[in-house]
């Protein structure tokens, strides 16, 4: 769709593009336009116009594909029981963890926490919570896609248990 605007007139008129993407817009009176022009699916491309009188003035323009942003929802569980941990910390960094994160909060009641408007590429993700070792991996959000990644955290691993130490020797036996 094609339209142009002016301040005075906003969407003064509209056309459709034909098999090709041309458009033809008549009868506009000259003065200075915005021609808005948008497809579902594309980003929407504004194109500054004068037009003069008694003469065609032709406006080209691209569009360029929208890059629809993606999601991700992890579910963090213990590794072991597979039970769903509540209050996981996590955080999101585009490429590795040494960047800051863009992203970060705390896994629902069902473990699960959700990272929405993502660009398409790698990411690293820091999985932790308590009593548990903490998980760094990576997931590659895909424009327009909603990826489901499941992340398993160990329980962190007791101390060995300390034996008391044995009583000392007298110094001065009663003997």
């Amino acid at each position: 769709t094609v339209h142009p605007e002016s301040v005075a007139n906003p969407a003064i008129k509209s056309a459709l593009t034909d098999a090709e993407g041309n458009a033809t817009i008549f009868d506009l009176a000259a003065g200075k336009y915005q021609f808005v022009i948008a497809a579902a699916g594309y980003k929407t491309s504004i194109v500054d116009v004068t037009t003069i009188p008694g003469s065609w003035t032709a406006v080209s323009a691209s569009l360029a594909l929208a890059e629809i942003p993606g999601s991700v929802i992890f579910t963090v569980n213990d590794a072991l029981t597979n039970t769903p941990l509540r209050e996981a910390f996590v955080t999101l960094h585009i490429g590795d963890t040494s960047n800051p994160p863009i992203a970060y909060g705390s896994t629902n009641f069902s473990g699960q926490i959700k990272f929405t408007d993502l660009e398409a590429g790698p990411y690293a993700v820091a999985v932790s919570a308590f009593s548990y070792q903490t998980v760094i991996t990576t997931v590659t959000v895909i424009a327009n896609t909603e990826i489901n990644r499941s992340v398993g955290l160990f329980p962190t691993p007791l101390s060995p248990a300390v034996e008391p130490a044995p009583e000392p020797e007298p110094l001065f036996p009663d003997n």
